[in-house]
């Protein structure tokens, strides 16, 4: 019965999705056209720093390193788009894993600090670079084509971007169900004793950052395909602060929070588009109220909420509950065996 009411409200929220434009002016399909890809993007960085716990200030690059590939491909090589669109996100997925590299040594805020680095150096690089447009960026950007459809057309374009945007999810989801998010999970709350208990915590380290720039990957090449133009401005700090306040107020460790945190987040960036110089004020005061009296994101207070609107059903599941079976984490004195890990002899 649940399973079918989870996939029944799951149906619902696509099916609304796909109606949503034929209510929207163009203008405001061109805003939740932004906010889908910042959805995958956020859920990228939800994988790495609310599941994997390393704190990655470069989900920004692999943004951009997606982007600027279509760029290049789709302008110096005569690749279109969808021939790029692979590749794309393959190289920001790379990059993931060249960012990756520092957390074998550090973890906490020293991994911020140069996870932070290597995105100011990737926007250096952008900026300096002739064969990349320099600060002028690369205009004239090639977009996908499709048989019949009109995709230089945004109504249109939002199909693409939501699909990709389900897909994305739908992997998200199923990553955080399998033995993979259960060994995050484990990695994230104790690394030694995830350690101990037979996770190679140096290897889904470089797993998480992996995915991450993999899905900033995908929503770099949507983006270049929607705008036609790439410029480093696009891939600053800035950036990276206003999709670090989106995982964080929607709910770091929570896919359905983090995405969102995203669609409110580019909501109410447009809708007090006229104080843009207070934006990044703003942004901080509302990380620093939710990390305070929200700590686990708007997904938690709507958790919250339910519990406390239906508190009959959770108090006689929590009745019921069955002992833990064996691939699930079990608690023995001081140590602690995750499912999915293999231990030790």
């Amino acid at each position: 019965m649940k399973t079918a009411a989870w996939w029944a409200a799951h149906a619902a929220g696509v099916l609304l999705l796909c109606l949503l434009p034929l209510w929207l002016a163009s203008f405001t399909v061109h805003i939740a056209n932004v906010a889908m890809i910042y959805v995958i993007l956020s859920i990228g960085l939800s994988v790495a720093l609310g599941y994997g716990g390393q704190i990655n200030l470069a989900q920004v690059a692999c943004f951009g390193m997606g982007a600027y590939t279509t760029a290049l491909l789709t302008l110096h090589t005569g690749i279109g788009w969808w021939g790029a669109f692979p590749l794309s996100i393959a190289a920001a997925g790379l990059l993931g894993l060249v960012v990756s590299i520092p957390s074998l040594r550090v973890q906490t805020h020293y991994l911020g600090i140069v996870t932070l680095g290597l995105a100011i150096s990737f926007t250096a690089i952008l900026t300096n670079w002739q064969f990349a447009g320099q600060a002028i960026g690369l205009p004239g950007v090639k977009g996908p084509t499709f048989p019949g459809v009109n995709l230089a057309d945004e109504r249109h374009y939002y199909y693409l971007i939501l699909a990709a945007m389900v897909l994305v999810f739908s992997i998200a989801l199923l990553m955080m169900k399998t033995v993979l998010g259960r060994r995050f999970r484990a990695m994230r709350d104790d690394a030694v004793a995830a350690a101990h208990s037979g996770v190679e915590v140096p290897i889904y380290r470089m797993i998480a950052f992996m995915w991450s720039g993999a899905f900033g990957g995908v929503a770099g090449a949507l983006y270049a395909g929607m705008i036609h133009y790439v410029s480093p401005d696009t891939y600053s700090l800035a950036v990276m602060f206003l999709l670090l306040a989106m995982v964080i107020i929607g709910g770091r460790d929570n896919i359905y929070g983090a995405a969102l945190g995203a669609a409110v987040l580019v909501y109410v960036r447009q809708k007090f588009e006229s104080l843009q110089e207070y934006q990044q004020i703003g942004y901080g005061t509302l990380v620093v109220l939710m990390v305070v009296f929200a700590p686990s994101g708007l997904a938690g207070l709507f958790i919250s909420a339910w519990h406390r609107l239906v508190p009959s059903r959770f108090a006689e599941a929590a009745g019921t509950r069955r002992p833990p079976a064996d691939d699930e984490a079990v608690g023995v004195g001081s140590s602690t065996r995750w499912a999915g890990a293999e231990e030790r002899p």
